[in-house]
C-alpha cells in the first residue's frame, strides 16, 4: 500500500515492477548441445548458465536471441 497525503491507496504494480521469474524459461528439459548452443532451446551455454541470476530485461534479451536462433537453424535444416 501505498500512503499519499494521507490517504491509503492499493498498491498496482506496473509491467515494469514484474519480476524477472515472471520470464518464461525457454528451456524444453531436452538438453542437446551443439559446441556453444543448445540446439533444443536456443540459448547459449553461459546464458544457461546466468539464467536464474538474470534481471527481466537480461531475460528477455535471452529469449529473443534464443528465438532467432532457433529459426536460423530451421532455415538450414
Amino acid at each position: 500500500m501505498h500512503i499519499l497525503a494521507g490517504r491509503v491507496r492499493p498498491f498496482t504494480p506496473s509491467p515494469g515492477d514484474l519480476l524477472a521469474k515472471d520470464i518464461e524459461n525457454p528451456c524444453v528439459s531436452t538438453c542437446q548441445l551443439s559446441g556453444d548452443l543448445c540446439v533444443s532451446c536456443g540459448r547459449s551455454k553461459d546464458e544457461i548458465r546466468k539464467w536464474k541470476r538474470m534481471k527481466r530485461p537480461e531475460k528477455m534479451a535471452a529469449v529473443q536471441r534464443a528465438t532467432q536462433r532457433l529459426k536460423a537453424l530451421k532455415k538450414t535444416k
